[in-house]
């Protein structure tokens, strides 16, 4: 009788392991799916990084290239005030021959009165009717030369007014008022996101953001990699609102950033009277119309430089695949 008991008892404990056998391998399996559901994920992003220092790299090259640019055009503006200030002075020249052959024309007229020998001073007269009308085309040329060489200087201020205007934003990072974007993946683990949007948008390195949920502003993020066609931002620590969640989706909008004053834009030189009868008053000399040489914008920050260490909050565990 006791055998038959222990082997009931066997019996029981063999279908309890079985159980518990069949159970831990369905927990088996499952943890090695998340495994390499995991390993894909961390793929794709180390993929998203690798995009993101190649597009740091380009964009620190444009931003040289830009530098390039406005350092040659400033050069082209100086060379072109140059060219403004000898052209005055050729009319100032050309306006005292004219004021001394006016002088002549009217001495002449007044000894044809008086002389005998009429034809002689007819000639002479014409000769100098003919010098006048020499120098007065002479002086028109160079007004209108003078007016073309303004007309290229006032762009070539625009030009560099406009740079100067590109170059600052992308050292500040502040992207267009109506910029939008949307959240195109959040990773709320590793504090950032990823938006549908790139330099091709008007996004820059170190741009604040907003995320916006209907009327409310219910996160602040700061751009940390850019691409052509979308970015990577940081979650700014303790902007976000409590009970919220960044969710795929959310707009995204300009955030205020404080504006840095302009630099006025050049004085273009002024521009002799079509007569040609006033000349400049004495010792005067034409504005250059752009900043002294060897001047440069007021320092600031890179604007690829990688943000600052405390920006992205971490999860207890959770390791940021862009800071490997």
């Amino acid at each position: 009788m006791l055998w038959k008991i222990l082997s009931g008892l066997s019996a029981v404990a063999l279908g309890v392991g079985l159980w518990f056998s069949y159970q831990n391998q369905n927990a088996l399996k499952e943890e090695l799916a998340q495994k390499g559901r995991a390993e894909q994920n961390l793929k794709s992003v180390k993929q998203v990084q690798e995009k993101a220092v190649e597009v740091k790299d380009k964009k620190i090259k444009e931003l040289a290239d830009l530098t390039k640019q406005r350092d040659d055009t400033t050069e082209e503006v100086n060379k072109t005030n140059s060219t403004i200030e000898e052209k005055q002075k050729e009319v100032e020249a050309k306006q005292i021959e004219l004021v001394e052959a006016q002088k002549q024309l009217t001495k002449m007229n007044q000894e044809i009165l008086k002389a005998g020998d009429v034809k002689k001073l007819i000639a002479e007269v014409e000769d100098l009717t003919r010098q006048v009308k020499e120098s007065e085309a002479a002086i028109a040329n160079q007004e209108q030369q003078l007016a073309m060489t303004e007309e290229k200087l006032t762009g070539l201020s625009g030009h560099i007014v406009k740079l100067k205007e590109v170059d600052s934003r992308q050292r500040r990072g502040q992207v267009d008022p109506s910029f939008n974007a949307r959240v195109a993946q959040p990773f709320p683990e590793f504090g950032f996101v990823v938006l549908n949007k790139g330099n091709l948008g008007g996004v820059f390195a170190n741009a604040m953001l907003n995320v916006k949920r209907g009327k409310n502003i219910i996160a602040r993020l700061r751009v940390r990699d850019v691409e052509q066609g979308m970015s990577v931002a940081d979650l700014i620590p303790g902007s976000l609102a409590n009970g919220e969640s960044i969710r795929s989706g959310d707009l995204v909008v300009a955030a205020p950033v404080p504006q840095q004053p302009v630099e006025p834009a050049p004085a273009t030189a002024p521009v002799v009277p079509a007569d040609g009868m006033a000349a400049p008053a004495p010792g005067g000399t034409a504005p250059t119309g752009a900043p002294a040489s060897g001047t440069s914008p007021p320092p600031s920050a890179d604007p690829f430089a990688p943000p600052p260490a405390d920006v992205t909050p971490k999860q207890p565990g959770a390791e940021d695949p862009f800071n490997k």
